[in-house]
């Protein structure tokens, strides 16, 4: 065992005598088996540890001195600040000390002050006292001399007062003379302009009547009764061109030829006829009424002698020439007026109300006799009334009928914008909101009209606002193709 550790040292020191750049390489070349190398290892960490524990302790105990020293360092803090405070309370102590001094010599000033102002205030007071006693004394002397004064000028005041109420007595006199002169006057010019104005109010009324072309509801030319006298005619119309019954026989060539005349299309039973036939008849009379209305003036431009039977055609004809002549004036001749404008308007409008109340209006009327008697007649192409008691009240009704349809042709004449009578088409396609008839919404589309039996009575004016007095009353068919192609538009 000690030849092995000599041989070992042996070794080591070869090795460590050879020239190394540095101690970690001389280390790093001696092998790590070598017993020698290993024992000085070993010895060499047990120095270090021994070194490291002697640094531990050193710590330890630098750690406890810098501990001890904060706390020292602490303590002088502390007493500083009461060192601090202790010089603070002697400042204040210091300062009360001269504040009581200044104080003390303050009040001493205060007093001596107080015993100067004392004597002065006596002196003062002296002083005062011999003022006010002059001042009184001064007052009551010029207390005495307005006595005085006032004693001589109140009777020249009072003689100046009685004057000056007698003058204002006669002024209010005379003022509430002038004040009354001067309401009779106003009471007379009240009354002169009351009665201007009530003047002015009926000129003005006059004028707004003159100039307003519409007609009041208390009227019986206004819209609303016109309509109502329009559904009115219609029902007497109906009930007078009754085809059904036994008091009544048809001639069905005739009606089927009066029905092609109106383009109607309808395939026809006996039955059915009968229906189409009086609504055929009701259209026959209406054009015949209305052709015979249009054409009135012409009666009077024909004829030489005035006689009472053409009354109503002289009145249309030269009312025709009025209202040509005035729509001349309002157009040739210059002014400011609104009268002239309105004056053909209202020309018309007053004669056509006046006939469409007295129009033909006159038992035997030799003119209505002659129209009786051909509607009569023109009925008689188509049916034929066989009872006795029918037939003898036929010429009545028919001039009933007659006298109604001129006057409500009159009354439509009166409208402010004239009302147009529009005839549909047969072909014409349905417009609910200007006809009646039998057909099923659904089916509007796939049907036409037939033929109309009273016409569409609609009034427009020039805003394009549109009035109906009465909707266009027509049959309907299914709608016609090829040689049967409908045909549009209306007839006016």
């Amino acid at each position: 065992m000690t030849h092995q550790k000599i041989q070992s040292r042996i070794a080591f020191l070869r090795t460590t005598l050879k020239t190394h750049k540095s101690s970690i390489d001389m280390e790093g070349y001696h092998c790590i088996t070598n017993p020698y190398y290993g024992e000085l290892f070993n010895q060499k960490k047990a120095a270090i540890t021994e070194l490291q524990e002697a640094i531990d302790i050193v710590k330890a105990s630098n750690s406890e001195l810098n501990n001890k020293y904060n706390e020292l360092l602490a303590e002088n803090d502390g007493l500083r600040k009461k060192n601090s405070e202790l010089e603070g309370q002697i400042q204040l102590l210091s300062q009360a000390d001269q504040t009581k001094t200044s104080h003390e010599s303050f009040i001493r000033e205060l007093i001596e002050n107080c015993n100067k102002m004392t004597l002065n205030d006596d002196k003062m007071k002296s002083e005062y006292e011999t003022q006010i006693k002059q001042l009184k004394s001064e007052y009551e002397t010029q207390i005495k001399q307005l006595q005085e004064r006032e004693s001589k000028m109140k009777p020249e005041y009072e003689a100046h007062v009685r004057q000056l109420q007698e003058r204002n007595d006669k002024m209010k006199s005379a003022y509430e003379e002038h004040i009354n002169q001067l309401q009779e006057e106003a009471n007379e010019l009240r009354k002169e302009a009351k009665s201007a104005n009530d003047e002015a109010s009926g000129y003005q009324a006059a004028l707004g009547s003159a100039t307003n072309v519409r007609w009041s509801d208390s009227t019986f030319n206004n819209p609303i009764q016109l309509t109502k006298d329009i559904e009115k005619f219609q029902h007497l119309l109906a009930d007078f061109t009754k085809v059904k019954g036994k008091s009544v026989k048809i001639d069905e060539d005739a009606a089927k030829r009066l029905l092609t005349k109106y383009e109607c299309k309808a395939n026809l039973n006996s039955k059915e006829i009968k229906n189409y036939l009086a609504a055929a008849l009701q259209r026959m009379i209406l054009e015949a009424i209305f052709n015979i209305a249009d054409n009135l003036y012409r009666s009077a431009e024909n004829s030489e002698t005035f006689s009472d039977g053409r009354l109503e055609s002289y009145i249309v004809y030269y009312t025709q020439k009025l209202v040509k002549f005035t729509n001349l004036l309002a157009k040739n001749r210059e002014g400011k007026d609104s009268i002239t404008n309105v004056t053909p308007i209202k020309i018309r409008q007053q004669v056509y109300a006046a006939l469409g109340s007295r129009g033909f209006a006159k038992s035997n009327h030799s003119y209505m006799k002659k129209l009786v008697n051909d509607l009569v007649s023109k009925m008689e192409k188509y049916r034929e009334v066989v009872d006795e008691e029918k037939k003898k009240t036929l010429h009545s009704e028919a001039e009933k009928i007659i006298r109604t349809g001129m006057q409500l042709w009159f009354c439509l004449k009166a409208q402010e914008p004239v009302p147009k009578i529009h005839w549909f088409k047969s072909g014409a396609h349905i417009e609910t909101h200007l006809m009646v008839g039998s057909w099923e919404s659904e089916n509007i589309k796939e049907n036409e009209v037939d033929f109309a039996f009273f016409p569409l009575i609609i009034a427009q004016n020039d805003t394009q606002d549109s009035q109906v007095f009465n909707k266009a009353q027509v049959f309907i068919r299914p709608k016609q193709t090829g040689k049967f192609q409908k045909i549009k538009g209306y007839l006016f």
